[in-house]
């Protein structure tokens, strides 16, 4: 499956820099190990316009239960790739 998340430049930074090897989301989707997370980096300032850039990433892992708030997920990330047309 695929999902289109967005992201503001302070995550997207280090998401591509491999200092961000995870993701915290309310598990809306049903997220699932090996699916692919496009994330749409956009202002962190309202309204949140995308501002070009874009990475694609594989869900490595989904951990929800323990430590985390009821009906979110902390998912695992590998193959973070900034993608360009």
């Amino acid at each position: 499956m695929n999902h289109i998340l967005k992201i503001w430049p302070q995550y997207y930074e280090p998401l591509l820099e491999g200092d961000k090897t995870f993701e915290v989301r309310q598990n809306d989707r049903g997220f699932q190990r090996g699916d692919a997370l496009w994330f749409v980096e956009v202002s962190s300032d309202e309204p949140h316009i995308p501002t070009g850039r874009r990475a694609t990433a594989t869900v490595s892992y989904v951990h929800s239960g323990l430590g985390m708030d009821p009906g979110y997920v902390s998912l695992g990330l590998r193959d973070v790739e900034e993608f360009r047309p």
